[in-house]
């Protein structure tokens, strides 16, 4: 006569330990590779890692050791369906990492005797210490790059009497703070944007009269905005930009008023416009980084020059 084995009340369900894991590994090494990056940008982020870790931990704490169930249909739909929404959200966690700034550009973030910089949760302001131009630049980063890798090449337009003001766009898209612009600016402002963050400019200052000038670094339209006459425009971009080819450059002039200035930064590439380090895909640069800024710094200061009124005859 055989004796029954005892089975155990509780044993750990790998369901939902195993998705609650990857909930908290996720955001976890998202945080160790990139703090400082995610630190310094939109919270949103940063809240987004820490309700999903805080997710993770609940699915641990419910997996552990768990009485052992049946597998019926309900359950295992049940199984599936965490572990879809644990791969998704644990994919956004690591995905949506900013693109670091670069040494330079913290740097740059510095006040000085020319420039004082400031810093909040949803923005960065560098504004010049005397002389002050009432024309403001406001300014959207590109996709998923980290705001500070722009005070750089943004400091001389502020050194040269421009407020500047960096958004921090949520979850590093310009689009969702697409609204920020008009309610940053005073009328005759400048709204200007690199990649998608100039997609964002291109919107803001095609839905609200209050900007005088628009600048596109590397960026074109979504929509026509051609019909705004008085909006003084200028598109600058790089010669060997895989990600915003000048092919592309040439399609937008339709979009664009016909009074639009287009500049071409012969050798620069994408990741040229800011200081955040090489980008897959954007191209290989035949010029170097300070010299492909100083002609975009030039190109922009015109356009402000023009705006605010002081552009030497």
């Amino acid at each position: 006569m055989s004796e029954d084995v005892p089975q155990p009340d509780r044993a750990i369900d790998w369901w939902w330990t195993g998705s609650g894991l990857l909930l908290v590994l996720a955001p976890g090494a998202a945080l160790a590779t990139e703090w400082g990056a995610i630190r310094a940008s939109h919270p949103a982020y940063t809240i987004l890692l820490l309700v999903t870790a805080g997710g993770g931990g609940l699915l641990i704490w419910r997996g552990f050791r768990r009485k052992p169930r049946g597998g019926t249909l309900g359950r295992v739909l049940v199984r599936g369906v965490i572990v879809l929404l644990a791969i998704v959200l644990g994919g956004l966690a690591w995905v949506l990492r900013p693109l670091p700034a670069t040494d330079l550009a913290l740097r740059a973030l510095g006040s000085g005797p020319d420039v004082e910089s400031t810093q909040s949760s949803t923005r960065i302001e560098m504004r010049p210490v005397a002389d002050a131009n009432p024309t403001s630049l406001i300014f959207y980063p590109g996709g998923l790059v980290d705001p500070r890798a722009y005070a750089n090449i943004l400091r001389p337009i502020a050194a040269a009497g421009y407020a500047v003001t960096i958004v921090k766009p949520p979850f590093g898209f310009a689009i969702l703070a697409q609204g920020a612009a008009a309610d940053l600016a005073a009328p005759g402002d400048v709204v200007a944007g690199h990649s998608l963050g100039g997609v964002a400019a291109a919107i803001a200052a095609g839905d609200s009269d209050v900007f005088g000038g628009l600048v596109l670094w590397g960026a074109y339209p979504a929509s026509s905005i051609a019909d705004r006459s008085q909006l003084a425009v200028t598109s600058i971009y790089g010669s060997e930009d895989i990600l915003t080819t000048p092919e592309e450059i040439a399609a937008s002039r339709t979009d664009l008023p016909p009074s639009t200035v287009f500049v071409e930064v012969t050798g620069a590439v994408h990741s040229q416009f800011g200081d955040y380090g090489g980008q897959p895909g954007g191209g290989s640069p035949t010029i170097t980084a300070e010299r492909a800024q100083e002609q975009i710094v030039a190109a922009t200061l015109a356009l402000l020059d023009e705006v605010s009124g002081s552009a030497s005859p």
